[in-house]
């Protein structure tokens, strides 16, 4: 269990490992989808029979306590924080962990089983945007800075002039496993894989104030699990950071290919 000790109980904090310490007033923040107790007041190696069996527990423990605790944190830290395309197999709990340690910009990046629990599609969210054909990905809007070129829609991104665009998916979700739920973004190519439609059907049904087909369609895709890589990191919003994830590859979950994944990788802890 985490704890935070804050002001003055913090400073004069002298506990080292295999104390005991018992909490008063603990209280449980929940800081992005990750709950964390928080306390005022506390004593350390307390003069209580709960303590002291305790304490003597841990004396009679500690090389197999220190011994697994290595063996979780090699498995689920092997993150490589200057790097955000180096990939970590572990949970959305381990993910906001890894955020909140990590000192680099860059963020991190996890591959994660997860659950679709919600996808955004009310009339305020976009679902999609108007990119270039070129396959850049920029973005278009219409043309207002040279209209006598004929070209109806504009690239910022490219400085360039075109005659139509492609929609692209951005879709906003709300996925979840055992630890956690956690908000996302995720674009066209791995948007794809959620509601098996594209951006130009998504467009057509929102022209057509369609809500129903639309709530069908992303009603349907719910309580699917996937295989999602995703990418983490702190941003500045107005007076505090939050977290922000978006997925860079999503596959429907391989049941048998995972099953043999987790054998590996018990193996792996039973021969360490």
């Amino acid at each position: 269990v985490e704890v935070t000790v804050w002001a003055n109980q913090a400073e004069s904090f002298t506990g080292v490992a295999g104390d005991t310490i018992a909490l008063k007033n603990a209280r449980v923040n929940d800081y992005q989808g990750f709950k964390k107790l928080s306390v005022n007041q506390y004593d350390i190696n307390p003069e209580v029979q709960a303590a002291k069996d305790l304490a003597s527990w841990y004396q009679k423990n500690a090389d197999s306590i220190r011994s697994t605790a290595k063996s979780i944190s090699q498995g689920s830290s092997s993150f490589s924080s200057s790097n955000a395309t180096t990939i970590t197999y572990g949970t959305l709990k381990d993910l906001k962990e890894e955020v909140l340690s990590s000192q680099d910009d860059k963020g991190v990046c996890f591959k994660i089983n997860a659950m679709v629990m919600f996808i955004k599609h009310d009339e305020n969210a976009p679902l999609f945007y108007k990119a270039s054909p070129t396959g850049s990905g920029h973005k278009v809007v219409e043309n207002t800075t040279n209209p006598s070129n004929g070209k109806p829609w504009y690239c910022p991104g490219q400085n360039t002039y075109h005659d139509t665009y492609i929609p692209r998916l951005i879709l906003s979700l709300t996925v979840a496993d055992l630890t956690g739920s956690q908000f996302v973004n995720c674009f066209d190519d791995y948007a794809k894989i959620f509601i098996d439609c594209d951006a130009r059907k998504i467009e057509e049904l929102k022209n057509q104030s369609d809500k129903q087909e639309l709530d069908n369609i992303f009603n349907s895709s719910l309580f699917k699990r996937h295989s999602l890589k995703i990418r983490a990191k702190e941003e500045p919003y107005g007076d505090e950071r939050r977290l922000k994830c978006t997925i860079v590859h999503a596959e429907k979950l391989d049941y048998v290919q995972e099953s043999n994944n987790l054998i590996k990788r018990i193996n792996d802890l039973l021969h360490k």
